[in-house]
């Protein structure tokens, strides 16, 4: 009842079977890149829309100041954009504990208060 497989038979069906499982890694390998590429991108929209927000809500009460007789200097969204983007890897850090939490903070300070500088100096529009 059962024949012995020839040599021609055990390499078909190994070459077979290395390749589904060369197929079924190289797909879950590609699963796994694009899920990561997804949730970086999802991640920088949500940073991106909230710049935006504050960058609104800035220029809103620089209306508001404005209308009141007073002047108020409104940040570039490129700045606004930085400040969400280091507040984003701040929150993000896997590290952050209530030990290091004040070392975090002070490191955001100090780049955004950096940054905020730069501009100050380089750029004449806003503030």
């Amino acid at each position: 009842m059962l024949e012995t497989l020839s040599a021609t038979q055990i390499i078909t069906a190994a070459s077979a079977l290395a390749g589904s499982m060369l197929t079924g890694i190289v797909s879950i390998i590609l699963f796994w890149i694009n899920k990561r590429f997804d949730e970086r991108k999802h991640r920088q929209q949500i940073i991106i829309h909230a710049a935006i927000k504050e960058w609104n809500r800035s220029f809103d009460l620089a209306k508001e100041y404005q209308k009141a007789g007073q002047q108020m200097g409104i940040p570039p969204l490129d700045l606004h954009l930085i400040h969400q983007l280091k507040l984003a890897e701040l929150l993000s850090d896997q590290k952050l504990s209530t030990d290091n939490l004040e070392a975090k903070l002070d490191e955001f300070n100090l780049f955004t208060t950096t940054a905020s500088k730069w501009y100050k100096e380089n750029r004449t529009q806003g503030f």
